[in-house]
């Protein structure tokens, strides 16, 4: 989770959390972990039937025209799914923040803003070193 990632920056001083934002934070990742294992399921099957569509014989071999057209509209109707699917979990990730922000005050929220914001410039700095690093033969 996110909060997790803040701590280690404690020169952005953001406020303790009172025991109710504690447990309605603990009670929003439970909701937001039962949402992924959910799309995580809907994506393995959706995954799956994708790949049996795209290896099924009437696409290796299409001899017949019109068994070739109905594989061929299945395995796009997939990808129709998979991209329903990546627009749920975008929904989600919404909607947790959306919803970890309204359980933080104001000052709360603008220092874990400002503290993910330096924690992703951390990530880009040591991206970049580590792009740039000698490679060994």
């Amino acid at each position: 989770m996110i909060l997790a990632q803040i701590e280690p920056f404690p020169d952005l001083q953001i406020e303790p959390f009172t025991d109710q934002q504690i447990m309605r934070i603990y009670e929003l990742q439970n909701i937001i972990l039962e949402g992924e294992k959910i799309l995580s399921k809907e994506h393995a099957k959706v995954n799956q039937s994708l790949s049996d569509a795209i290896i099924s014989e009437n696409l290796k071999f299409p001899y017949h025209a019109a068994n070739y057209m109905a594989q061929m509209s299945t395995a796009m109707n997939k990808l129709s799914n998979l991209g329903d699917i990546v627009n749920q979990a975008d929904k989600l990730r919404l909607q947790t923040i959306h919803s970890l922000y309204q359980l933080m005050t104001t000052r709360q929220a603008s220092r874990s803003l400002m503290a993910i914001g330096e924690y992703f410039h951390r990530i880009h700095s040591l991206s970049s070193l580590w792009g740039t690093r000698e490679q060994k033969p």
